[in-house]
């Protein structure tokens, strides 16, 4: 990991710290967040206003974020409903082919979209949640179904 890469997640978390402490994203915030991630930012924007994000738990104190899909339908297309994307905050990790590809293995980026927009909604305390019991929230990991 170089130090550019090092430097770009220790700011990114002082800035989602700050978003906590104050409850907003305020224009400085926006300037920040746009400059690390760009087009990234908006979409994660997109999924939080959207109401994408939502946080699973079950009594066991575990949870899981969930992000549905998000695309204009379109009727001359016919394909298979997409499986939500998980995101884990404690130990940043997200299913999504980004995240593997350009922030574990080449190390482009320090986060995906989805694990962005989990962050800021979780930070402003605006991510709703689905309660599972522990044997449903356990399927649900293994199954990777939508709860």
């Amino acid at each position: 990991m170089s130090f550019v890469h090092h430097d770009a997640i220790a700011l990114t978390n002082s800035i989602l710290a700050e978003i906590e402490e104050t409850g907003e994203i305020d224009d400085a915030h926006n300037r920040q967040l746009y400059a690390l991630f760009g087009a990234s930012f908006l979409s994660a924007l997109n999924l939080i206003d959207r109401q994408a994000v939502k946080k699973v738990v079950c009594p066991a104190q575990r949870s899981f974020i969930t992000i549905a899909e998000i695309s204009a339908p379109d009727p001359n297309v016919i394909h298979a409903p997409k499986c939500p994307t998980r995101c884990f905050l404690k130990r940043p990790y997200c299913t999504c082919e980004i995240f593997s590809s350009k922030v574990v293995y080449k190390s482009e980026i320090t986060m995906c979209e989805h694990l962005l927009a989990a962050n800021l909604a979780e930070r402003l305390k605006i991510i709703p949640q689905v309660q599972l019991t522990d044997e449903e929230f356990g399927e649900a990991l293994y199954l990777l179904r939508t709860p």
